[in-house]
């Protein structure tokens, strides 16, 4: 017999670090409301008092802060602390990040938890040429890669370390 999936019984993080408001930030939103809105628990890590916090407040979306951008390694460092306290005390099922710089974070905690599936939403021109071994490795612990048009799928499949399988239009 098969167990029933209950969108109650689900919480999803998701992650946008932006400051701007564009297509990402929206659709962050969008999705954030949509899950909440057919019975899912959703919440947003952002930054405070970004546009992205402004519009999830009108939403009444619940948020998590996180202080810095994620430039340097220090503010990776901390990035992973934080969502290793986030994960603690909250029962997480799945991840949907919206910003690139924090695949490697993620990949790196995930990688020890591989019940938890992560996401991530592609739709900006990025300089990804980074060849290290662990820079490929923990972000190909990425589940599926969305994008929003078949010329950014291509891209992605060029530019990420996972199956041309695991990025969608």
């Amino acid at each position: 017999m098969r167990e029933k999936l209950r969108l109650s019984d689900l919480s999803v993080l998701y992650i946008c670090l932006s400051e701007e408001w564009g297509t990402i930030e929206r659709r962050c939103i969008s999705d954030a409301s949509y899950f909440r809105n057919i019975g899912g628990s959703s919440f947003i890590l952002c930054h405070e008092k970004s546009l992205v916090d402004k519009e999830a407040e009108k939403e009444d979306i619940p948020r998590v802060y996180f202080g810095t951008d994620l430039s340097n390694w220090r503010s990776k460092a901390n990035f992973y602390f934080q969502l290793q306290l986030i994960l603690q005390k909250q029962q997480i099922d799945l991840i949907h990040s919206y910003n690139y710089e924090s695949l490697m974070p993620l990949g790196m905690i995930l990688k020890g938890m591989p019940q938890i599936p992560m996401l991530f939403t592609f739709n900006e021109n990025i300089a990804w040429k980074k060849s290290s071994f662990f820079d490929k490795w923990f972000v190909s612990r990425t589940d599926s890669i969305f994008t929003f048009s078949p010329n950014i799928r291509e891209l992605a499949v060029e530019s990420f370390p996972v199956s041309a399988r695991k990025v969608h239009v």
